[in-house]
């Protein structure tokens, strides 16, 4: 029997959330790749996200490790 966890990982990998954040993951990656520290608003304008759905998968990025984190507020910069 799959725990509550389990199924709604299933239930996430089936609605294509998972793979389409992944992919949002590795976009900002190679965005930042190329350009360099950036605001969160810059990063979601070039990929066509919104800012807010931006600014949580790079503190999911950041939460582990792959993205460094700059300053406060409206200054606030992300880099690898």
């Amino acid at each position: 029997m799959l725990s509550f966890a389990e199924k709604q990982a299933e239930k996430t990998a089936e609605n294509g959330r998972t793979v389409k954040t992944i992919e949002n993951k590795k976009s900002i990656m190679d965005f930042l790749e190329s350009e360099g520290d950036s605001k969160a608003k810059e990063i979601a304008e070039h990929l066509g996200l919104s800012s807010a759905r931006t600014r949580v998968i790079l503190s999911e990025l950041a939460d582990e490790g792959k993205v460094q984190i700059q300053g406060n507020g409206r200054s606030r910069r992300y880099g690898l």
